[in-house]
């Protein structure tokens, strides 16, 4: 209590005024009945305060001496003669005692328990939960987090709630059993009544703006019933205080190195502790706070100087923003109101020296911000591709409306998008609407126009939708940078929006009208720009028509990893939205010429026929209805099958198809562009071997490609492709093509089953004829020989030869690296598995019945299969030499 009591403003507050007879103070009763129920306050707090390292141990001190330092901090910004009177020092007191204690789960009379039945516990634990996996837990299934993401969850959330939190605390009890005594952190019960939920609202304001205080506290509170009737309160004095006092308390007193040494905070964290470690007790000199240091800070520790620097800059943000607020409201200003050496690098380093450095403003400068922000996120991530606007634009509605429909509770089917080609003179205008959950001003102005920031991964989600991801919504957009791509289209943007619950004239309009160049308005919608139901709509106005050369619509070259084709024909655009959105979960709507068509039913991909399937991947060509007439189609659109995991989830659709031919001469296979992997929704890459969709997740910022979400599911990928292996022979005869089938296969984790993969004397053997043959030889050549038709059966064969037919070919075709059923560790098996080499030592093992391990450890297998030789005209070639596979001593050998 010392720390508080020699401060002015407890002593002319709360302090016994007239400490010598004759004593004077007509008030001294309440104004100890005060100060001792705030006295009661904290030592009720330090105990609770003690608590938060037990789940926070990385930050600074947040302890009753921090609360303390709050009252020395304060007592120097306003100044010694600042017009406080006893109630709001009560006021500001409690305000100091709370304002941080949320951090500490006792804070939580139920523990963890009641904690956990925060509705945003569950957002934190799945978001952490995703970061460590790269997915959501089931819904379907018990949560099972591991104590890792538990205490992530816990601390994140804590530290989310912790202002908030404060609010309560004032007026919350605390019980052990039903049959002991309830505890307050004032004791005083009418003061309790009285002062709490004003107290429990300044402490949660330090979170605010500070913008949002002079509408918070707006009226004066008046003097409590049967006190002094000049002793009134003002909320926004007292709000300004605390959060100026808590900015600025930046010194030694937080840090102790000591204490680090304990706690070994690692981080950013870690970078707080040592430069506040510097930092001795601030003081004021011409109305500027000034923050020094005695020892200085070495070039290892320079991240933490810099820290620091932005610390004190935010510091004095703070005080220019509460001077700001008390002169334009009539107050009396603060003793200091700016910070000495923020924004100056080199003025703040005379007062917090360096050794061996110098710090000059060296921070990375970016003139050009709109330049940047086009090219990153227009043609410089994109290219020239003028659907990807489109695609971007579609996504961010889709995520819109299926946040809304889980947040309210609405059918699978619900909601819809719209995008509509409306004529504006000699251009095209562009509109995108969705009916989903619109934006907030603190989304427009934050996560919205910060680039590279989404808002699905904000703390500003977490507030404004709760338990939204805990329901299972999973946003397709996660870089924050898709929205820009439109101003590869046109610098004239407008994007018009409303909240689900706020009324028709609440809709908001943020408009672009020179691009990146300028400053986008924000204003509300004029009477015709209000939306009758809430949502977005984004206005973009073409800088030529979608049909032009370079347009969205223009015919013009088609380009992929797979197929480079030149599309003869301009795009419909029904037709441009159902190819870009092959497997979207929302209705989507195209307007085109004043005509409304629907483009894609939501999640009509998971039954549609196999065959409409595959036409909408390949609505690029201009021959589409001649190819899906084809017996090739055919063929392949009958073998298509669904992936789905464990839960039943639908991964893809999709049937083995091989791009290999055996003419010498290419060519060209019109399925081979009919294999899309998606990035959530949209079109992003292809997989070869494969026709039909797989869902995926985007490998880079510009989606141009993606990894199939199956692929990472190996008994999915395990049973789809072994039912392939019994239906590809219904595609081809052709012996060359049936082999390579088998190797897709393998390659997938499948069994071959009866596929033919090898060849003995007696004839082609699948691998089940290998795996039960009675008559191998306790060592066997295994050859390489690549099947042509049947021309292999001219070529004699050893008895004790199997010949693959394949060779050691491995195919690359699925981004797999290890053996998926870990069939064998030995470094023979991680380099064969998954090639039909590695099937036929594998049958061959199961022939002998030994654990194939130790087959491949029994084994030759040559590191280099090939040998020189001269033949007998004297002309130089190379042979294949075979591997030989042994079975191991004590198994009969």
């Amino acid at each position: 209590m010392d720390t508080i009591t020699q401060t002015k403003i407890w002593s002319r507050t709360l302090a016994q005024q007239d400490v010598t007879p004759p004593y004077t103070d007509p008030y001294s009763g309440f104004r100890s009945r005060l100060r001792q129920a705030l006295i009661n306050f904290r030592e009720h707090v330090s105990v609770l305060a003690d608590e938060i390292p037990q789940n926070l141990k990385q930050l600074t001190v947040h302890d009753i001496s921090h609360v303390d330092a709050l009252w020395q901090v304060a007592d120097m910004i306003v100044g010694p003669n600042y017009p406080l009177t006893p109630t709001e020092a009560f006021v500001l007191g409690g305000a100091f005692l709370l304002h941080d204690l949320g951090m500490a789960l006792a804070s939580y009379p139920g523990g963890t328990s009641e904690l956990e039945e925060d509705p945003m516990w569950r957002d934190t634990a799945f978001l952490a939960f995703r970061r460590k996996h790269g997915r959501l837990p089931s819904l379907t299934a018990p949560l099972e987090l591991s104590p890792e993401i538990r205490l992530e969850a816990t601390e994140q959330l804590l530290r989310l709630r912790h202002a908030d939190r404060a609010e309560r605390l004032a007026t919350i009890g605390y019980q052990h059993t039903a049959r002991d005594s309830v505890y307050f952190l004032i004791d005083d019960v009418e003061l309790r009544k009285a002062y709490g939920p004003l107290i429990g609202r300044i402490a949660y304001s330090h979170w605010w703006s500070v913008q949002e205080l002079p509408g918070q506290f707006d009226k004066t509170i008046g003097a409590y019933p049967g006190g002094p009737a000049d002793w009134t309160i003002d909320p926004l004095k007292v709000a300004l205080i605390l959060r100026v006092s808590d900015v600025c308390h930046l010194d030694a007193r937080r840090a102790p190195g000591f204490l680090r040494a304990l706690r070994k905070p690692t981080g950013e964290s870690e970078r707080h502790w040592r430069f506040q470690e510097y930092v001795q007790a601030p003081f004021v000199e011409n109305r500027q706070v000034v923050f020094t240091a005695t020892m200085d800070t070495p070039l290892e520790d320079v991240d933490c100087w810099w820290l620091g620097y932005e610390l004190i800059s935010l510091a004095d943000r703070e005080l220019h923003l509460a001077d700001t607020i008390l002169r334009e409201t009539g107050r009396p200003p603060f003793a200091a109101h700016a910070v000495a050496g923020a924004n100056d690098p080199a003025r703040l380093a005379r007062q917090v020296p360096t050794c061996g450095w110098k710090p000059i403003a060296t921070k990375l400068q970016v003139n050009d911000v709109a330049g940047l922000v086009r090219n990153l996120g227009g043609r410089g991530l994109y290219g020239d591709n003028a659907h990807v606007p489109l695609r971007e634009l579609i996504q961010n509605a889709r995520d819109a409306v299926v946040a809304r429909r889980i947040k309210e509770g609405r059918e699978r089917s619900w909601g819809c998008i719209t995008v509509r080609l409306l004529d504006s003179g000699d251009r095209h205008k562009l509109e995108v609407q969705d009916s989903g959950l619109g934006m907030s001003d603190e989304l427009l102005v934050g996560p919205f126009l910060d680039f590279g920031t989404s808002y699905w991964n904000s703390a500003l989600m977490l507030h404004e939708n709760p338990e939204l991801i805990a329901k299972g919504f999973q946003p397709q957009g996660r870089f924050g940078i898709g929205f820009y791509s439109v101003f590869m289209w046109g610098e004239h943007v407008k994007v018009v929006t409303r909240r689900p619950e706020e009324g028709i004239d609440a809709t908001r309009v943020i408009e672009f009208r020179k691009g990146l160049s300028n400053r986008p308005v924000l204003r509300l919608a004029d009477r015709d720009e209000r939306m009758f139901d809430a949502g977005t709509i984004v206005h973009v106005w073409l800088d030529s028509r979608a049909t032009d050369a370079g347009g969205m619509l223009a015919p013009g070259p088609i380009q992929s990893f797979l197929e480079r084709r030149q599309r003869k024909e301009a795009w419909s655009l029904k037709a441009l939205c159902t190819w870009l959105c092959p497997a979207l979960d929302v209705d989507l709507f195209s307007e085109q010429d004043g005509k409304r068509e629907k483009s894609v039913v939501g999640s009509e991909w998971e039954t549609m026929d196999p065959a409409e399937l595959l036409r909408r991947l390949i609505l690029h060509r201009d021959d589409v209805d001649s190819v899906c007439t084809s017996d090739q189609f055919i063929k392949a659109a009958a073998n298509v099958r669904d992936l789905r995991d464990d839960n039943g989830q639908l991964l893809g659709r999709g049937a083995f198809r091989s791009f290999f031919h055996h003419s010498t001469a290419f060519v060209e296979d019109p399925l081979k562009h009919a294999s899309v992997v998606t990035a959530g929704s949209f079109r992003a890459s292809h997989q070869v071997g494969i026709v039909g969709l797989l869902l995926g997740d985007p490998s880079h910022a510009s989606r141009i490609a993606a990894r199939p979400v199956a692929v990472d599911c190996p008994a999915v990928m395990t049973a789809w492709a072994t039912e392939q292996a019994d239906l590809v022979p219904r595609l081809s005869n052709d012996l060359r093509t049936l082999v390579h089938y088998a190797l897709l296969v393998r390659l997938a984790g499948g069994d071959t089953n009866e596929l033919a993969i090898a060849r003995r004397t007696s004839g082609l053997c699948s691998f089940n004829d290998i795996a039960s043959s009675q008559d191998l030889p306790d060592e066997l050549e295994l050859r390489a020989e690549y099947w042509d038709g049947a021309g292999f059966e001219s070529l004699p064969l050893p008895w004790n030869s199997i010949a693959v037919g394949t060779g050691r070919q491995k195919a690359l075709y699925f981004q797999v690296d290890a053996d998926p059923r870990k069939r064998a560790d030995h470094p023979h098996w991680r380099r064969y598995w998954m090639s039909l080499w590695g099937a036929a030592i594998e049958a061959i093992a199961r022939a002998w019945k030994v654990p194939l391990s130790e087959v491949l450890e029994s084994s030759e297998i040559l590191s280099d299969p090939t040998e020189n030789f001269v033949d007998e005209s004297g002309r130089p070639g190379l042979k294949l030499r075979a591997d030989i596979i042994r079975k191991p001593r004590g198994h009969g050998a």
